[in-house]
């Protein structure tokens, strides 16, 4: 159990990381983002109200760098619909570019249309398009760490998440 009054944030962070990993639905299978998204907001207000009120922001704080990886901004950023879409990402599915200002950004190489979200022109279905815009000098700007995770990823590969090798 978890005393939420003296933990501290590398820990809970630990924690916290254990928990998005392995948490799941009566199915045994992993929820949507939106719920994770619902989940980590929750677990936010829960630590920052009284009777802990510990002034922390899980999704800012340097100490919560890791509980928030390239998972977690892939799937915010570009709104896969959880492991329906997850496997079909390849390391070519997105692309970075640079907007008119000259800032970096990632997007996806595709327009993709879900079951729940029809595009009904090519307007619309630009707009659906998400992107992970560079934040220079912001130390939990989300461009720098896609860029690195795919530049681990063998020449090879044809999925964009890897496991680690066994042997």
């Amino acid at each position: 159990m978890v005393d939420f009054g003296t933990v501290s944030k590398l820990e809970l962070n630990s924690l916290l990381r254990q928990f998005y990993e392995s948490v799941r639905n009566t199915k045994g299978q992993q929820y949507a983002i939106s719920t994770y998204v619902g989940l980590r907001a929750g677990i936010n207000r829960f630590v920052n109200d009284p009777p802990y009120s510990r002034a922390w922001c899980l999704m800012k704080d340097n100490e919560f760098t890791t509980s928030n990886n390239v998972w977690f901004d892939t799937q915010l950023h570009f709104g896969r619909r959880g492991k329906e879409g997850l496997r079909k990402l390849t390391p070519q599915s997105s692309v970075v570019k640079r907007d008119s200002a000259g800032t970096k950004y990632v997007t996806m190489a595709f327009n993709e249309e879900t079951k729940n979200h029809k595009c009904h022109n090519d307007r619309e279905r630009q707009n659906r398009r998400g992107a992970m815009f560079e934040e220079p000098g912001n130390a939990l700007c989300s461009v720098a760490p896609f860029e690195a995770y795919l530049s681990t990823l063998p020449e090879s590969a044809k999925a964009f998440y890897h496991h680690p090798r066994k042997s």
